[in-house]
């Protein structure tokens, strides 16, 4: 049985390395049950006017409530998710084996609440598992103490602009949120934490409907990847599409056994970038997500804005003489020729038709 299965809009790649050198990956990385106890979340919203209303308990959303928070500590605060879990992409549903993180360990964790490496079984240069995520995301709304203030299986229906009354909760004017089972939240601030890409688009495939396999986005791999590479029936399966979570199925399929059929449109983007963490600038190896924090990198980089680094004379050599300009040049060349050399798009002709043609920078 052949199987399509449509690329997600997720932003969440897998880990590096070529399809071939990774597809004997097991998938072993479990964490503690104590990570996924249910502690309390909010059962019933505030039948009074909320004061601060928040789409969405991802990580933009359990941030912006924590800051809040931080901010004045008797703020009442209701977070809304329509998932089950807290943390948005990498909520519990939305995980399936072997899928974990483009970043690798330490890069993605917020400031003020780091990632332990005990505690949540990592090592320095590993990609991070979407269990391990989950569970850090969840860890932090524990810590943080809101869990009490998330409100889960809520999905908002329309949102509507309140103008100011007589109302003494109503002075300035506010939302009105209605969700799902018709209730309407009233709040006086609204912060949208929902992602850009919250909605899976499923393409219309005529002939689709006489399919008599499943066809699912990548979206709903989390709930459907069990029965799909469980199913003895499924032999083959083909991913449509060539961003990241296409990269994630595809990989899916080859490590569990199955034969994968990737079709990319070559009409639309064709296929996204996807690089290996580290690269050799020279005798080093660097961490390529670090190298945006370094000082030369930035200078390299086009400014419109005002530059009060000290540097400013080393940027307009770079970008208005003829020689700065051949030095930016080669340097971003240098950095576009290390992609293509990690990734062996031109080593070998199985992969060749995976090299982006668009360059990864600009």
């Amino acid at each position: 049985m052949n199987v399509p299965l449509s690329n997600s809009s997720r932003l969440d790649p897998p880990g590096s390395g070529d399809l071939e050198s990774r597809s004997n990956y097991q998938h072993t990385h479990k964490l503690p049950s104590p990570f996924y106890q249910d502690l309390d979340v909010a059962k019933d919203p505030p039948k009074k006017m909320i004061e601060i209303l928040i789409i969405g308990a991802g990580p933009s959303g359990l941030c912006a409530a924590k800051t809040f928070l931080q901010h004045d500590n008797e703020a009442n605060i209701l977070i809304v998710d329509a998932g089950s879990t807290v943390g948005g992409i990498w909520a519990t549903d939305r995980l399936y084996p072997t899928l974990k993180t483009n970043n690798v360990f330490s890069t993605v964790d917020f400031s003020d609440f780091p990632m332990d490496a005990k505690r949540f079984d990592m090592r320095p240069g590993e990609h991070i598992p979407g269990e391990t995520m989950h569970a850090y995301y969840h860890a932090y709304a524990a810590h943080f103490q809101l869990l009490d203030k998330i409100r889960l299986n809520t999905r908002v229906r329309e949102i509507r602009r309140r103008e100011a009354d007589g109302d003494e909760n109503n002075k300035y004017g506010g939302w009105e949120v209605e969700v799902d089972d018709g209730e309407v939240l009233r709040c006086k601030k609204l912060v949208v934490a929902t992602g850009v890409q919250t909605n899976p688009h499923k393409p219309r495939i005529e002939g689709a409907g006489d399919f008599r396999g499943p066809f699912i986005h990548s979206a709903s791999l989390g709930n459907e990847s069990e029965n799909l590479i469980n199913n003895p029936d499924i032999r083959t399966i083909t991913v449509i599409g060539g961003s990241k979570s296409a990269y994630d199925a595809v990989y899916l399929a080859a490590s569990t056994g199955h034969e994968a059929e990737w079709i990319i449109r070559r009409s639309g983007r064709g296929p996204v970038w996807v690089i290996p963490p580290y690269t050799m600038m020279g005798p080093f190896r660097a961490l390529r997500e670090r190298l945006i924090t370094r000082r030369i990198v930035s200078l390299m980089s086009p400014w419109s804005f005002p530059d009060y680094s000290g540097f400013g004379w080393l940027r307009r050599f770079l970008h208005f003489s003829r020689l700065g300009q051949a030095i930016a040049q080669k340097f971003w060349g240098k950095l576009h020729a290390s992609g293509l050399r990690d990734c062996r798009f031109r080593e070998d002709e199985k992969f060749a038709d995976l090299e982006p043609e668009q360059n990864p920078f600009w």
